[in-house]
């Protein structure tokens, strides 16, 4: 039986993965992830993006598939008055399923673009986080097709065509991370995603090791995302980088225990482990959690009606911290983004121009039974300089958009903020990054902040994985989601390092 990977994104970057697996007449997509770096090649946020799936086509960032997505084949003609006509075939489906790693948009983030009837097999935590993100966020490469999400158990087995596959839970800064193991006739592949052995579920990552050195993989993809000289600037981030997520508590109690004035702490959006270790210590030393909206809904969303993370802050732990733009809106009508809250005769946060609503006033509740109500006090509207303030030494601030907050915080009368500002997310991997942490720098000596750093890697350390590679002892190793490929010669009996659009082929 012939197998063949073709990869589309996710060799010589970091994320992008998109790694088309096929045997005999089962196509299947490794991930189907953004490829950051190959965008930035063609395009600039804010002033120049994709607004179609044909722009990432023209700049090869896209690969054309048939089969793979959604109006394909189909195309809109005018009449002479204007009339629209649909007109064409549409391709009819070639692509079998696709495994996604975890909701990370450099895995997911191109989901948007397939057709509705290839099915989509993640974990229950990815799919929640998945539907969550939909709710809060309009993107056309994003927004994936919900019926097509195919939940699957831990460790359970299940079929593609002629694939026989198990998902397996691994560790990764990002909850609900999958990797897996396909066997394909007398072949078996190990597809790592993101993965770790230093975080609270190291037992995941040994469990899936643990299962491929017992079944013998002969085809090994693996992240290497650590490997490799630094830059300047990631450099220093990752000098002050912790070992485990159990330092980073105790780096963050020793800072709160040394803190008298407002604590500001600056989190990757989806790190919802660590979202829920902060306001645990945040409790723990009597201080108000405050959230902006998206993290309010993501906090309270998880975990509602099922619980899928406990431990995460709840109504009467955290207070909701509104932009000075979101008071406007509320003063001078809707003039917000759909998802935004406002407030007028009540409070809610829309879920896709739809009815799934966070709502305030008194309890007052709209007549649908997934909402959540909260009440009227937990919302700090508009420039949070006054309230937070008033009792800087009470709050913590969490938030993923250091800059824009520390915006709010900025007096135009050259008073500075005191307090601490706790920088804990992942080193800057690419340029815009880097210029995005050189500015944030300067935003928080501008006011007058301390700043200290609380953050691990979400990614293998390169012992890690050496460890990995050795321990499994695959035929082949194919390096992925690394600028370093080269660098697992010293471990691989064979390593292959594939180009963009590459095909291995395997007997």
């Amino acid at each position: 039986m012939e197998i063949s990977l073709t990869f589309y994104g996710g060799v010589g970057e970091i994320g992008g993965n998109k790694i088309l697996l096929e045997a005999n007449d089962t196509r299947i997509f490794l991930d189907f992830g953004t490829s950051f770096a190959r965008e930035d090649e063609y395009f600039e946020f804010p002033l120049l993006r994709p607004s179609c799936i044909e722009d990432l086509f023209k700049t090869g960032i896209l690969p054309r598939i048939c089969g793979l997505y959604k109006n394909a084949g189909l195309s809109v003609n005018y009449a002479s008055d204007g009339t629209p006509a649909l007109c064409g075939e549409e391709e009819t489906c070639g692509i079998d399923g696709v495994l996604l790693s975890h909701a990370h948009v450099d895995h997911y983030g191109y989901l948007g673009m397939l057709r509705p009837d290839i099915p989509i097999y993640l974990s229950p935590i990815s799919r929640k986080i998945i539907e969550l993100k939909n709710d809060i966020r309009e993107d056309w490469q994003t927004r994936v097709n919900l019926d097509a999400l195919v939940t699957i158990e831990k460790a359970k087995d299940f079929e593609i065509g002629s694939l026989k596959i198990t998902r397996y839970d691994v560790d990764h800064s990002v909850l609900g991370a999958s990797a897996f193991i396909i066997k394909v006739g007398d072949k078996t592949i190990a597809y790592t995603g993101d993965m770790r052995f230093h975080g609270n579920a190291i037992a995941d990552s040994e469990e899936f090791l643990s299962a491929c050195k017992s079944i013998g993989i002969d085809i090994l993809l693996c992240e290497g995302t650590r490997l490799g000289p630094p830059s300047e600037d990631e450099e220093e981030v990752e000098s002050h980088a912790l070992a485990t997520e159990s330092e980073v508590e105790q780096k963050c109690r020793d800072i709160f225990s040394n803190e008298d004035g407002l604590i500001i702490y600056d989190a990757s959006p989806a790190d919802m482990n660590r979202m829920r270790l902060v306001s645990k210590v945040a409790k723990d030393f009597g201080r108000t959690l405050v959230l902006d909206s998206k993290k309010a809904y993501l906090s309270l969303y998880m975990n509602h009606p099922e619980v899928l993370c406990p431990g995460l802050p709840v109504t009467g732990e955290f207070r909701v911290a509104l932009s000075r733009l979101k008071l406007n809106a509320s003063r001078y009508g809707k003039y917000g983004l759909p998802q935004d809250l406002y407030a007028e005769s009540y409070t809610d946060y829309r879920q896709a121009h739809e009815a799934k609503l966070l709502v305030s006033q008194k309890g007052k509740q709209k007549d649908n039974p997934e909402l959540i109500c909260l009440p009227d006090d937990i919302f700090i509207w508009g420039p949070l300089r006054e309230e937070i303030l008033r009792e800087p030494g009470c709050h913590l601030l969490y938030t993923s958009s250091g800059a824009h907050t520390l915006l709010h915080f900025l007096s135009s009368d050259g008073r500075t903020v005191p307090g601490t500002y706790v920088y804990g997310k992942a080193e800057p991997f690419k340029e815009e990054m880097e210029l995005s942490f050189r500015r944030l720098l300067k935003w928080i000596e501008l006011c007058g902040l301390k700043l200290e750093y609380a953050h691990t890697s979400g990614h293998m350390y390169p012992r890690d994985i050496e460890r990995l590679v050795s321990e499994i002892n695959p035929k082949v190793t194919v390096p992925i989601h690394t600028e370093h490929p080269e660098l697992f010669n010293s471990w691989a009996r064979d390593n292959r390092i594939p180009l963009i659009g590459e095909i291995l082929k395997f007997q």
